[in-house]
């Protein structure tokens, strides 16, 4: 079952989407054929929902009230580095509005 609607990168290459996996909110990055690339549990908050939004270069950016996630799908595999919201020269401008 869907908790989010999918959302599609800027490149069109992927879509994420938060599922219901066995009673888990689940966050699925899946490419183009819907195989997936990517799969965590998903919290949600009273500010941001489950906080998902695409970024340039095709990253995922998960907004949380207590950290800020960067899932970077450069290279072939995802990778997740949960980065400083007041580190301003490493979130894009995009994703800055939205915390603010």
């Amino acid at each position: 079952m869907a908790l989010s609607a999918p959302q599609t990168s800027p490149s069109g290459a992927s879509t994420a989407q938060v599922v219901d996996i066995d009673g888990v909110p689940t966050l699925q990055i899946v490419d183009a054929t819907g195989a997936v690339q990517y799969s965590a549990p998903a919290t949600s908050s009273e500010a941001y929902g489950y906080g998902v939004n695409w970024s340039a270069g095709d990253q995922l950016w998960i907004l949380g009230p207590d950290q800020l996630v960067r899932l970077d799908g450069s290279g072939g595999s995802w990778s997740r580095a949960v980065i400083d919201p007041t580190a301003t020269d490493l979130v894009p401008a995009d994703i800055l509005e939205l915390l603010n």
